[in-house]
């Protein structure tokens, strides 16, 4: 979200936009100017999002876990309303319902409220994604995350594990204080200017 200017909440780094080829829209738009209504978040939305991850060049790779292949989507609140409200043919809600009838009820995401796994994605809801610069009211931008999607670099003598922490008394000890600091860096991936472990899903995406 390069409309953040506030590196305290980017990585202590400014952001960088989602390059062009890295980026998928919802319904027919084609770019996130022609983003209409109609255009919301859907399961056809991640089939792209993992088709382009899978045929970029270099390809972005999942994440290994457990022996198997996997990415890590991130979607906004609003955006995941309408993937399970969606009651089309094919969609979140209609394969929840098949997996009921076939018995699959206990811990069916329509009643734990979990999102799931769908096309080697794993989803997860996160209502801290911006909207889109230009059209922060209609807009969201989710992620689509393979390996190395971000790089986190510590200064000398920090790492993730070793902070600075200082407890102070004030106010004739009557007032605890603590602070703990860090000297690190955290930016998205790029190689030859293309972001490297990442895809954007920008969709309409509105409170219902």
């Amino acid at each position: 979200n390069t409309g953040q200017t506030d590196t305290r909440y980017t990585g202590n780094n400014a952001a960088i936009a989602p390059s062009s080829n890295r980026i998928v829209y919802g319904g027919d738009a084609t770019s996130e100017a022609t983003i209409d209504s109609s255009d919301t978040f859907t399961l056809s939305v991640i089939d792209r999002a993992v088709e382009k991850a899978r045929v970029a060049s270099p390809m972005i790779r999942p994440v290994r876990v457990e022996g198997e292949d996997l990415y890590v989507a991130f979607l906004h609140d609003y955006q995941v309303t309408s993937l399970r409200t969606s009651t089309s043919t094919g969609q979140w809600l209609d394969i929840q319902k098949s997996a009921m009838s076939g018995g699959d009820t206990a811990k069916n995401p329509i009643f734990s409220g979990a999102l799931g796994m769908y096309n080697g994605c794993v989803l997860h809801r996160w209502n801290r994604i911006p909207g889109a610069p230009s059209y922060t009211s209609t807009v969201r931008r989710a992620a689509l995350c393979g390996a190395q999607a971000v790089t986190l670099a510590f200064g000398q003598e920090s790492d993730a594990s070793k902070f600075s922490w200082v407890e102070e008394m004030f106010d004739y000890g009557n007032k605890f204080g603590v602070s703990a600091g860090s000297i690190f860096g955290m930016k998205k991936t790029q190689f030859n200017s293309e972001d490297y472990g990442v895809v954007v899903m920008s969709t309409y995406a509105t409170a219902s």
